[in-house]
């Protein structure tokens, strides 16, 4: 067995082992924890956080350095982006209108 192998059978029991204990210690919270009002209130904001920190970097980020010129296509679509989003709280709209926004500054700067 060579060194390959060894990593595929790591990596996979430690997917496992975490998957396992997701599934395990998810399944014995108890039900006032998940039930509390602050732990419902927080959790709410998991998936923003989770999509903010997926984004953020491809938008603020080229070639491993910050993007400083404000012109930056992809700082001016964020920006459509974000007035989009607060103004409809609708996904579907925001990522259009980003993607749209991006399309269009680049066809326009030539970036």
């Amino acid at each position: 067995m060579n060194g390959t192998w060894l990593t595929l059978f790591a990596v996979g029991a430690a997917t496992f082992a975490y998957r396992l204990s997701c599934i395990e210690f998810g399944s014995n919270l108890e039900a006032s924890v998940l039930g509390n009002p602050r732990v419902k209130r927080l959790l709410r904001f998991v998936p923003p956080a989770a999509f903010a920190a997926l984004v953020a970097p491809a938008i603020v980020v080229r070639d491993g350095a910050l993007v400083t010129n404000p012109l930056d296509p992809r700082l001016l679509a964020a920006l459509v982006a974000l007035v989009c989003a607060l103004a409809t709280r609708s996904v579907l709209l925001t990522l259009t209108s980003g993607m749209l926004a991006l399309h269009a500054v680049r066809f326009l700067l030539g970036g």
